[in-house]
């Protein structure tokens, strides 16, 4: 640290160090080697009573006062200079005993200063009531004796006038009329200058500098905020749309000149011109809502959210045609999203404890929520959101609305639940495209609209971090209830489908079942759609994400849900299938207990050889009943569970095969006249009546009661054509050649198995097959 720029310092942050340092520069003024004598007269009384002044009119005003004894330093310094320079000739001129004689004289004058001192320290001391280090003061002394540091008292000179100059240039353009760009400029220079000298040896002149720079910087931002305010509310901002004016076409033209410099030294203010465009709103709000006042009312939250839209909404056209566009050239986003902020930093704090202070008190505290979420949803008209982050960023108003909506969503499931056949009474499908809507339980169309009602509340909220625990704490727990319930419901009372009423509300089941799966599986195809989007917008106007960032779908939320669904239903399509089977072998009773060991009928009863004409007794009955069942089905279950690609026709048709099998074929002995008797009823009555209820007109021969046919054609072989396939089917490993043999005869979707059991029933033709009993 250089000795004379350390007792040269005149600006410092503690009036004791300044004091000290200007007295300093005092003695080493008085530093002259002719002798001791005249070194202490050069200490003068008046000059002393100055720097007093100077000092105390520093403590009283920092900034004028700094210029003060800023100006005072850079005069006694230029005398210092002098005197030095004086010094250094003198000792370059003389012999060397001279030269001896000057140094002895010199260390004299050093003792004289340290002596002196202490008379300097005591009038100092009423401003300073501070003591002085001793080390400090001997430094100085010995750099007042110190031939070499003309030149660090030049740089320090040099750095001084710099400083002086530009405080004096800021003070000059911040009068009336002055350039505000020019201020700004010299603000930025001083700037600069404690910049670059931190940490030098002239670095005590940085805190000046820096004081300086923010005295005047401060002046300067005061000054433009006062006018750039002024100019706005001149020129209308505040006022409502088409309200008049009092500003003049200079006053536009210098409210554009005020915007363009506020943007151009934006980075030097820190301060955004659309920040002090909203500073006289944020005090109309905190009037009305932020002290007590009659529109500051617990009981209407929303009368605060309804004044900030009226201020966005008469300040749109003001920043459009004023502001905006200047913003917009300077690439500082949208002048609108900033105001909201503003704004939105006023509210937050009032929302926040309103909402803490009616949180006991559910009815206001929901109603609460609805006006904010509803505020939300309607900052959205201005391409704004971040109102409801208010909510979701407080932990406790977080938790308290989650805990209320489950709550609330568990009342109303339990009334769902317990109102009478709500599980039963089937309600047709609600906004449905079809031309006859099928019947769904009343219980599922209430629950879907309970909690997507609540779904549609979360999604006013742009956090898609928030979307899964709305789902895994609301709607799942609902959802899975409802279908506990439908099973419950399907397993204790309708267990017998024998009357159409009980199959009925079975489809109704079956009906809600697939509803509720397919409307979550489209619900989770829109909310992975929300997410994305929400998670794209979370960065407009001020709104962050919960996790920092844009979060995957939430995909697989309903699965499970989706798949219990899924699972009850195919349980109840069994159930379906089992009673059709039941009722079709109920009706097969009497036809499938005669004896097929026909005689023939005499020729005069019918026109074919045998005389087979009728259909038997007995099969009516159990093919109507099972057409009836299957038209049934046809007629209420939703349409995509009984198109043709369901299956579920398939499954009815081989299941009504495989009762005709085990009822009626199995256990019957047959001779040639049953078995035309069998095909007779199969072709005409049977299959006929089945098919044209499973099918209708689509019937085709892979269907599964093509089976019976089949076994009918078996049945009527002749006996040579019976013999020669019996024995083929008896025989192992030759399975290539009994299907193609049974190809040839129509016969594709028996299997060898079956078709040489088929045979078998043929009891005459068996019967010659076994060989004679031994006598």
């Amino acid at each position: 640290v250089c000795g004379v720029c350390v007792c040269a310092v005149g600006a410092g942050t503690r009036p004791s160090v300044k004091n000290l340092r200007v007295g300093r520069l005092k003695m080493a003024m008085a530093g002259d080697v002719s002798g001791p004598a005249a070194a202490a007269a050069a200490i003068d009384e008046d000059i002393v009573r100055v720097v007093d002044q100077q000092l105390s009119a520093s403590d009283r005003a920092d900034g004028a006062g700094d210029s003060a004894t800023l100006a005072l330093l850079g005069n006694v310094t230029a005398q210092l200079k002098g005197r030095l320079a004086s010094l250094q000739a003198k000792l370059a001129s003389s012999p060397g005993s001279v030269v001896q004689g000057n140094q002895a004289s010199a260390q004299d004058t050093a003792e004289q200063l340290r002596s002196t001192v202490g008379d300097i320290k005591g009038r100092l001391r009423r401003h300073t009531r501070q003591s002085i280090a001793p080390q400090t003061v001997s430094m100085a002394v010995q750099a007042a004796t110190k031939a070499h540091s003309r030149e660090q008292v030049a740089a320090y000179l040099t750095w001084a006038r710099v400083i002086l100059e530009c405080s004096q240039r800021c003070e000059e353009q911040c009068q009336a009329g002055g350039s505000n760009t020019a201020a700004a400029e010299a603000c930025a220079r001083l700037s600069d200058v404690a910049a670059a000298l931190r940490g030098s040896c002239c670095s005590h002149l940085s805190a000046m500098a820096r004081r300086q720079s923010a005295h005047w910087n401060d002046r300067l931002t005061a000054h433009l905020k006062r006018d750039f305010q002024a100019l706005a509310l001149a020129l209308g901002w505040g006022k409502p749309t088409g309200a008049p004016t009092s500003g003049t076409q200079q006053d536009e033209e210098r409210f554009a000149g005020l915007l363009t410099e506020l943007l151009r030294f934006h980075s030097e203010f820190g301060i955004l011109p659309v920040e002090l465009l909203a500073e006289p709103l944020c005090k109309r709000f905190k009037f009305h809502f932020l002290q007590e006042s009659k529109l500051n009312r617990l009981d209407r939250p929303e009368w605060c959210y309804t004044f900030v839209l009226e201020l966005l909404d008469e300040s749109e056209p003001f920043l459009k045609r004023r502001v905006q566009p200047a913003l917009e050239s300077a690439g500082l986003g949208d002048a609108k999203a900033v105001l909201w902020q503003c704004l939105l930093a006023e509210l937050r704090g009032k929302v926040e404890a309103d909402m803490l202070q009616v949180s006991e008190d559910l009815e206001r505290f929901a109603h609460a929520i609805e006006a904010l979420l509803q505020f939300e949803d309607a900052l959205r008209r201005h391409a704004l959101s971040g109102a409801s982050a208010i909510l979701t960023g407080n932990t406790l108003l977080l938790g308290r609305w989650l805990e209320l909506e489950t709550a609330d969503v568990h009342d109303k499931m339990g009334w769902v639940l317990e109102a009478g056949d709500a599980l039963c009474a089937g309600v047709s499908l609600p906004a449905s495209a079809l031309s006859s809507p099928p019947e769904v339980p009343l219980a599922v169309t209430q629950t879907l609209l309970l909690v997507d009602g609540k779904a549609d509340l979360f999604r006013l909220v742009p956090e898609p971090g928030l979307w899964p625990l709305f789902v895994n704490k609301l709607q799942l727990p609902a959802l899975r209830k409802l279908v506990i319930e439908l099973d419950a419901t399907a397993r204790e009372h309708l267990w017998n489908l024998s009357s159409p009423l009980r199959l009925g509300q079975l489809c109704v089941l079956v009906n809600g079942l697939h509803h509720l799966a397919e409307t979550l599986g489209a619900w989770q195809q829109t909310d992975a759609l929300y997410v994305a989007d929400a998670g794209a917008g979370a960065g407009m106007a001020g709104v962050s994400g919960v996790a920092g960032g844009v979060l995957p779908p939430p995909g697989g939320l309903f699965d499970e849900v989706i798949g219990e669904c899924v699972r009850v239903q195919a349980s109840l399509l069994d159930t379906v299938v089992a009673g059709l089977a039941r009722l079709f072998s109920h009706g097969l009773e009497p036809y499938a207990e005669r004896d097929w060991r026909l005689a023939a009928r005499p020729s005069g009863m019918g026109g074919t050889a045998g005389g087979v004409l009728e259909v038997s007794s007995g099969l009516g009955h159990g093919a109507q009943a099972a057409a009836q069942f299957c038209a049934c089905l046809a007629q209420q279950l939703h349409p995509a569970l009984v198109g043709r690609s369901s299956g579920l026709w398939d499954r009815l048709a081989g299941v009504l095969a495989d009762v005709w099998f085990e009822d009626v074929l199995w256990p019957a002995s047959v001779n040639v006249h049953g078995a035309a008797q069998l095909r007779y009823d199969a072709c005409h009555a049977l299959l006929p009546c089945l098919s044209h209820a499973l099918y209708g007109a689509s019937h085709s021969a892979a269907d599964p009661l093509a089976r019976v046919t089949e076994a009918c054609t078996l049945l009527n072989l002749e006996k040579g054509e019976w013999a020669r396939l019996h024995g083929l089917l008896q025989m192992e490993g030759l399975e290539l050649d009994q299907l193609a043999s049974l190809r040839k005869l129509g016969v594709t979707l028996l299997s060898p198995g079956s078709a040489w059991r088929v045979l078998n029933c043929r009891s005459d033709l068996a019967a010659e097959l076994q060989p004679p009993e031994v006598a």
